[in-house]
């Protein structure tokens, strides 16, 4: 069972330290949440702003007429 759990964290790791390398930053209390472009993003990067705001969702009555 320590062998699974440390083959566990190792995989973890790599994947913080593969999506870190592509740009995204990861939220640390929930090790498979990872933020690209959004508000948390910005502030961990440091940059002025997000990329992106808040998504709406298009209407129900909307996707029916669009194909």
């Amino acid at each position: 069972m320590i062998q699974f759990i440390d083959t566990a964290a190792r995989h973890r790791q790599l994947l913080v330290e593969v999506m870190a390398a592509a740009g995204l930053v990861n939220y640390p209390q929930e090790w498979w949440h990872f933020s690209y472009g959004d508000q948390y993003w910005a502030c961990v990067t440091g940059c002025a702003q997000a990329r992106y705001g808040m998504v709406h969702a298009v209407s129900d009555a909307c996707n029916s007429d669009c194909g």
